[in-house]
């Protein structure tokens, strides 16, 4: 009797003065949306502006039970009239973190000079609005100028000696930073949301990463993620100005908070291109294919290779430039069944078509107008440098996932180059 007494009365101690179920803990929403919008550029004051009405616009909704919406802001070097009439702080420098509520944008850290091409510096926003704002879903979008696959500037760019290294321990592809000279690489990318994952978003992938930055969608990123991200949202082409549309993307959640990652998906696309001037083309793509399609990517440089040592240097009728050195990688495709005036072999044909059935496979939603709606493009650009540009980032594109686990890095060697393939 005195044993069970001693339990009850343990049981009771426990019950009343240990820590509450979770009291302290916030609730887990369906999606919270994670923008990391990257305006510091010292020579156009236009893109600050666009994003700061980005921020409006994801306000128009705002955070709530069902969905949060975290923004890290980094401004600048100049400033307009129309920052004056709508920052709260126009001659602020610097970034900050903002929560959207229904309404406005309402600033909730200042941070000082920050370095957005820093993956330590995404990281630590991530991790922070992860803390506050958990969800079953993320939705990660990227706002900033982009460059494609290459990077520029920064460790592991076009221009560091080690190209393709991150370092995660201190503290591009997109999120260019004028004031740091520095962007985040698809590495950097890659190894940041990896870490997310692990720390907050266990046993998952990000739902869905949407870049509103020119010529994100290519084949080299959808690989380099596919550890990290379930669906990549992006065009292979330039964006303009206004970006997406916001405000399509917070009522669709609102409107249905168990929206899917590929529903979604579809309203960022065809709310972007319904809006956009024409002449756009929007897709996203998921990467539970992307091995599948780095194969076929490979296989189909094999049978290049094959054909030009064969018959002479290649030449594409057809296939449809984007921005550089990316060219879209559907009419590369069709272009390879062009090749000569004599039937193409059995085992091209097999190639291209494997090219373009793990590509529809990969797709789940793709927009396009004007020109490019005439065009045979799919989406998904691939690099196809001229010789010039190749020999000036050959290193670079050599460090990619992608180039380490296809042929198509020693196609462009011998298209290039003159460079005999090795085999892989």
């Amino acid at each position: 009797m005195t044993r069970l007494l001693l339990a009850l009365a343990l049981a009771f101690a426990f019950a009343t003065f240990a820590p509450s179920a979770r009291a302290d803990q916030p609730p887990m929403r369906d999606w919270t949306i994670l923008g990391w919008f990257c305006a510091d550029d010292e020579h156009d004051v236009g893109i600050e502006e666009s994003q700061f009405q980005n921020m409006v616009d994801l306000a128009s909704v705002g955070t709530g039970p069902r969905m949060a919406v975290a923004v890290q802001f980094d401004r600048g070097q100049k400033t307009s009239p129309w920052l004056h009439d709508h920052e709260d702080e126009p001659d602020y420098r610097g970034a900050k973190r903002y929560l959207l509520e229904a309404g406005k944008p309402v600033p909730v850290e200042k941070l000082g000079e920050v370095n957005m091409g820093d993956p330590a510096t995404l990281l630590a926003f991530l991790e922070w609005a992860a803390q506050r704002y958990p969800a079953r879903h993320y939705l990660v979008i990227f706002n900033s100028h982009g460059s494609g696959t290459l990077s520029w500037r920064g460790p592991g760019s076009v221009a560091d000696r080690r190209p393709g290294r991150v370092d995660l321990g201190t503290s591009h592809y997109v999120a260019y930073d004028d004031t740091n000279d520095d962007c985040l690489t698809i590495f950097e990318m890659a190894a940041a949301l990896k870490r997310f994952n692990e720390k907050c978003n266990p046993g998952r992938k990000v739902d869905l990463v949407a870049f509103d930055s020119c010529m994100a969608e290519t084949v080299e990123a959808l690989f380099e993620l596919r550890e990290a991200v379930d669906y990549l949202a992006g065009t292979e082409s330039l964006m303009p100005g206004e970006g997406l549309n916001y405000r399509a993307v917070v009522r669709a959640i609102d409107h249905q908070p168990e929206i899917t990652p590929v529903a979604l998906g579809e309203v960022i696309a065809h709310s972007f291109i319904t809006r956009a001037d024409p002449g756009n083309v929007y897709a996203v793509f998921g990467t539970e294919h992307a091995e599948e399609l780095a194969a076929a990517c490979s296989r189909l440089a094999r049978e290049l290779y094959t054909e030009g040592r064969d018959n002479g240097k290649l030449s594409f009728r057809h296939r449809v430039p984007m921005e550089n050195c990316n060219w879209d990688l559907e009419s590369i495709a069709h272009s390879a069944l062009e090749l000569r005036a004599a039937a193409v072999t059995p085992s091209m044909e097999a190639a291209v078509h494997k090219v373009l059935e793990v590509l529809a496979l990969s797709r789940t939603s793709f927009r396009r107008s004007g020109k490019l709606a005439q065009s045979p493009v799919g989406g998904l650009s691939i690099q196809w440098p001229t010789e010039k540009d190749y020999k000036e980032y050959r290193a670079f594109y050599k460090a990619t996932a992608f180039a380490k686990a296809t042929l198509w890095d020693e196609f462009l060697d011998w298209q290039e180059l003159g460079i005999a393939p090795s085999a892989k």
